[in-house]
């Protein structure tokens, strides 16, 4: 049981917030998500897992993509499916796959934020919004889900007081010199905002 633990929290760490700073702490949706797998199913996943880690990406979507289509029954799946094709800009693709994965699990925080981000590249602020909010709704210390409702809170909807809530909920987590850099850049925008 901890091998699977393991390689799904590297690949979630392996894809990390979609190109945003820090970790993905995620330790309780990893136990939460590995789902008993038969065999084979099994054999799948870990070949899946360490394609993504060693850089085939393209061989992961497509062992992913062959899990699923075994067992569409099976959330963990769907979110890996989701995650790498998000990395490679498969928006369409990352969000049905993400979706699919809500449906069968729908606490899963990983799979909430990483829409969210989909979303977020599409110029859906209110999707992503909501997005994150879910992910938070199921996992309030989720760090990165704050890290990205924060950054489209200061970036796109302007928002500045909340933002700085969720940038300093995230730091609260983990230690991350860059966002500490845009607290203090948010603190002055939002002081300078208020003379």
């Amino acid at each position: 049981m901890l091998k699977p633990l393991i390689n799904l929290m590297l690949l979630a760490l392996l894809t990390g917030c979609a190109g945003m700073p820090g970790p993905d702490r995620s330790d309780s949706d990893q136990e939460r998500m590995a789902q008993p797998m038969p065999p084979e199913t099994r054999v799948l996943y870990d070949r899946a897992v360490w394609s993504a880690r060693n850089g085939r990406e393209d061989e992961a979507i497509r062992l992913f993509t062959q899990m699923t289509d075994e067992r569409p029954d099976i959330a963990i799946g769907y979110t890996n499916l989701g995650l790498l094709q998000l990395r490679k800009n498969q928006l369409d693709e990352a969000q049905a796959a993400l979706k699919k994965a809500i449906a069968l699990d729908p606490n899963d925080a990983i799979a909430y934020n990483h829409l969210g981000i989909t979303y977020r590249q599409q110029g859906d602020f209110k999707q992503a919004r909501a997005a994150y909010n879910q992910a938070l709704a199921v996992r309030e210390d989720y760090a990165n889900a704050h890290l990205n409702l924060g950054i489209l809170l200061d970036i796109y909807l302007q928002e500045l007081p909340a933002a700085l809530d969720h940038y300093q909920q995230y730091l609260s987590y983990t230690e991350d010199p860059q966002v500490e850099k845009w607290v203090v850049d948010l603190e002055r925008r939002i002081a300078a905002g208020r003379r």
